[in-house]
């Protein structure tokens, strides 16, 4: 029996060396905050086969091989609402406890067995890529604070001069040279839940509808202003809509706008048990 155990034993302490060595290299990925492509590149290196990430929070694909048939075939895939049944590859989901950030796809077959050490390299990763999302996710949610900060001041005209909002808005990206005007989505009656009898429940629910209120707005808008900035107040959503070209021609703006009230109406409509009221500022 002491050959058999002893083979045993080698076998075990070889995973374990293995193991120990994947735990620094991810470790090291994480320590240094190397890009999400040197990460699948890590993996793909250590399962033999080429691996891509689909981003569901931010709408992107990443691949270890740009140029591999895995990255042919996923390139134009739908990172939002990404389902794993729609590939014929193996998908391993990427998500703590409360959030979903995307999927882990290798171009092996799909009924093929993993070895441990490909599970090993897959959980080392999915860790290191967890980490990640919720770092970016957290500056997001800091980038997108200063804007709405921005935004306020614009809308509350917290300014000193025109010079001052150009100059805060080329450092987002944003160009308001030509000007604009404010579209408003308020939500009816709300606030009167708070002063009645209230509890978390309910809050819930009133969240809900606020969220999904807004972001059916947003989607909306955005379909027909894809550069619409907006900005979230408890019950209302303000969004500045500037001119592409440097003329304002308030005739055409107004019809695209009434496209967009009419698609928020009717999305609204069946889903929300709160109606809306829309406004047009001038330019």
């Amino acid at each position: 029996i002491t050959p058999v155990l002893s083979m045993v034993v080698n076998r075990q302490s070889v995973q374990l060396m293995r193991s120990n060595e994947m735990h620094k290299e991810y470790l090291e990925l994480a320590v240094n905050d190397e890009s999400v492509t040197e990460i699948l590149k890590r993996l793909s290196k250590q399962t033999s086969c080429d691996a891509a990430f689909i981003d569901c929070c931010f709408e992107t694909a990443y691949f270890s091989d740009d140029g591999s048939c895995l990255a042919q075939e996923l390139r134009n895939v739908k990172c939002k609402n990404f389902q794993p049944e729609s590939v014929l590859h193996p998908c391993f989901l990427v998500a703590n406890k409360t959030d979903r950030f995307g999927y882990i796809v290798l171009s092996t077959y799909e009924n093929s067995e993993l070895s441990g050490t490909t599970q090993t390299a897959l959980e080392y990763a999915t860790m290191v890529l967890i980490i990640r999302m919720q770092k970016r996710i957290s500056h997001r949610r800091i980038e997108e604070k200063y804007k709405d900060l921005f935004l306020e001041d614009i809308l509350t005209n917290n300014v000193k001069t025109e010079n001052e909002i150009h100059n805060r808005a080329h450092l987002y990206g944003w160009n308001f040279e030509n000007g604009g005007l404010v579209a408003i989505v308020d939500i009816n009656n709300i606030k009167k839940y708070y002063i009645k009898s209230f509890d978390s429940k309910l809050n819930n629910k009133l969240e809900e509808s606020v969220s999904y209120i807004f972001n059916t707005s947003i989607d909306c808008m955005l379909t027909v202003f894809p550069n619409v900035k907006y900005y979230r107040q408890s019950d209302l959503i303000c969004f500045i809509i500037s001119p592409e070209g440097k003329t304002f021609e308030r005739s055409i703006m107004e019809e695209r706008l009434e496209t967009v009230f009419a698609n928020i109406r009717s999305s609204i409509e069946q889903k929300s048990p709160f109606t809306v009221t829309l406004g047009v500022g001038s330019y």
